[in-house]
C-alpha cells in the first residue's frame, strides 16, 4: 500500500506533463510605423487600429486587433504589439471637444468624431501587412 501511495502522485505528474504539449500555432505579426495626414497636414491626435481580415484563400485571419496612438501625424506598432501579417482593415479615429454635457451629475467634455465615417465606422481603408514592409502611411481627406 505504501508503494501505491508513492506511485499515484508520480503517475499523475506524468499524465499532466504529457497533456497540452503539442504544437502551438503562433500568429505572425509585424512591427511597423507610419504617418497619418488629414488634408495634407499631420493628424494631430488620434487612434489607428488594425483588424485582421482574410488570407489569400478567403479564410479569416486569426489574431487580435491592435492599435496605436497617433501624435503629430506619427504612429508606431512595436514588434510585441504588431499587426497580424496579411490583409487588415484600418480604422482611424480622431475626436474634438464640441461643448459640455452632464453625466452622473458632473459636467464633462462632449466629444465628437471629426473624421469621415469612411475612415472609421464604415472604413474603406486596408493594408496588407508583411514582415518586410515596415512603413504604412495614410493620407486622409475631409472631402
Amino acid at each position: 500500500m505504501k508503494l501505491l501511495s508513492k506511485l499515484i502522485p508520480i503517475a499523475c505528474l506524468l499524465v499532466i506533463a504529457g497533456c497540452g504539449g503539442g504544437d502551438v500555432e503562433t500568429i505572425e505579426t509585424a512591427a511597423f510605423k507610419g504617418t497619418v495626414t488629414l488634408d495634407g497636414s499631420p493628424l494631430e491626435k488620434g487612434i489607428i487600429q488594425f483588424r485582421p481580415g482574410k488570407d489569400a484563400s478567403g479564410q479569416p485571419l486569426r489574431g487580435q486587433m491592435t492599435e496605436a496612438t497617433i501624435n503629430a501625424g506619427q504612429y508606431e506598432l512595436p514588434s510585441d504589439k504588431g499587426a497580424v501579417v496579411g490583409e487588415n482593415a484600418v480604422l482611424i479615429s480622431a475626436t474634438k471637444v464640441v461643448g459640455k454635457e452632464m453625466a452622473d451629475g458632473e459636467e464633462i467634455d462632449k466629444v465628437e468624431q471629426y473624421l469621415p465615417a469612411k475612415y472609421n465606422s464604415e472604413t474603406t481603408l486596408s493594408v496588407n501587412v508583411t514582415p518586410e514592409d515596415t512603413e504604412h502611411n495614410f493620407e486622409l481627406s475631409t472631402k
